[in-house]
């Protein structure tokens, strides 16, 4: 009895998901970076914006202690996702993720009041 308690604990435990890297950090903040035009562009919200913008903006409206995950397609040239990394870095964040999906871009509707 005690063994089979035992062996659906550890059934349990192990089917349980894996929180990010390996930690519990709660609320993870998503942005995405793009390429359009020869250029990087990173997104927190609907306005494109430079990589000085981006960090710019991590630093004032986001808590640092929280993750933050970068969103990005397949085929975006490899130094736009390194230049989303070194600004949310430079910002403050010691929890950086990214993933590749394939509606990367902009967070959000347009807010402009119409």
């Amino acid at each position: 009895m005690v063994l089979a308690f035992a062996l659906s604990l550890t059934a349990l435990l192990s089917s349980a998901p894996a929180p990010l890297s390996g930690q519990d950090h709660g609320i993870a903040y998503g942005t995405a970076v793009t390429f359009s035009e020869g250029k990087c562009w990173f997104w927190t919200g609907d306005v494109g914006l430079t990589a000085l913008e981006f960090r710019k903006d991590l630093e004032s409206r986001f808590d640092r202690q929280r993750a933050v995950i970068i969103s990005h397609v397949a085929n975006i040239p490899t130094r736009c996702v390194e230049m989303a990394r070194r600004s949310a870095a430079r910002a403050g964040f010691k929890l950086i993720e990214t993933e590749v999906r394939a509606d990367a871009g902009p967070i959000g509707p347009p807010v402009n009041g119409s």
